[in-house]
């Protein structure tokens, strides 16, 4: 009866670790950050801030207003340097990966991708 009582205890020791280590976030496990995309009202490199219309596939979304910060990256397709805030224009699509706000502030813009003309990704849809 003994060596039933210790081997059903250690059952339950082996249970209860395996159960702590899956609860356990895995090392170099990242929260994944929001991302919106819509197309460009407002570049104000004065005041470092971008905003877009989002889009939702056959709605208008709302507009949002990000801060650019000096590590904000801007990718252009088909470009193999980094862009810039003067890259982006006007009427344009972009994505914006972003950190959310934080004390009534804008949300930081992390990375921002212009999405060329004519992609199809996102695009309105017109007619019928």
């Amino acid at each position: 009866m003994n060596m039933l009582t210790r081997m059903l205890a250690g059952v339950v020791v082996l249970g209860l670790a395996a159960g702590l280590y899956a609860q356990a976030p895995k090392e170099g496990a990242k929260d994944k950050l929001p991302m919106a995309m819509g197309k460009v009202v407002k570049v104000d490199a004065t005041a470092k801030t971008l905003t877009i219309k989002t889009m939702k596939r056959g709605e208008e979304g709302t507009e949002m207003t990000f801060e650019i910060t000096d590590t904000t990256k801007v990718a252009i397709p088909g470009q193999d340097k980094a862009g810039s805030l003067a890259d982006v224009k006007v009427d344009g699509r972009v994505s914006v990966l972003y950190k959310a706000a934080e004390g009534g502030k804008n949300p930081v813009a992390l990375s921002i991708r212009v999405i060329p003309e004519g992609s199809g990704r996102g695009a309105p849809k017109t007619g019928g």
